[in-house]
């Protein structure tokens, strides 16, 4: 969501392929692609490894290795800074959830230090609710993928998709609005205030 972790995925999977003999002309997007499709059906350490199988790869980092490797070559998006600090200057609490253990999360986060009121690693999103101290429907969850959005609706939180790529919804997507970057969370945040739509 903040962090652009499809370029680190995919020059972690590019490395692999190269590793086993292969040169992916695309330098691993059509395998990010299908570790995205597989990732619907498990977290990231599982998929990874359903792709491997797949490809026959044979020398690969587990798939919590091969994960912080990807947080480290990751890159933090242009309009996340100012979007978060928009939305702690309206005054609401901005909770920040990662896949992984603390280490590779903070490192990945670091360019956003403060940004945050906390930051949650590999906590479930309920957990994320508990810490804002607000019931679920006033919490907005900024999501990027169906299972985040899922998760949300499941809760009883409204949700918006970041939708970077401008790709078809999928069927299966639930949320509340469609965001093409972050910037329009700052338009959410004034439109929505004075409503008193959230804390």
């Amino acid at each position: 969501t903040v962090v652009n972790w499809r370029d680190g995925l995919e020059a972690v999977l590019y490395e692999v392929a190269r590793m086993h003999g292969e040169s992916p002309l695309d330098r691993g997007r059509a395998l990010r692609g299908r570790l995205e499709e597989l990732q619907r059906s498990g977290p990231f350490a599982w998929a990874f490894a359903a792709l491997a199988a797949e490809r026959g790869y044979r020398w690969v980092p587990r798939g919590e290795t091969a994960f912080e490797r990807v947080v480290r070559s990751c890159r933090v998006f242009a309009d996340a800074a100012p979007a978060l600090t928009s939305a702690r200057a309206a005054g609401l609490r901005v909770i920040a959830l990662g896949g992984a253990d603390p280490q590779p999360v903070d490192a990945a986060l670091r360019p956003l230090d403060g940004a945050f009121d906390e930051v949650l690693p590999a906590a479930p999103l309920e957990r994320a609710a508990g810490a804002i101290g607000v019931p679920a429907g006033r919490v907005l969850h900024v999501a990027t993928t169906v299972s985040a959005l899922r998760a949300a609706a499941a809760l009883g939180m409204r949700s918006a998709w970041l939708n970077r790529d401008g790709a078809p919804a999928p069927e299966e997507a639930v949320f509340d609005v469609e965001w093409r970057s972050l910037q329009s969370l700052g338009g959410w945040v004034a439109g929505r205030r004075p409503a008193g739509a959230m804390p």
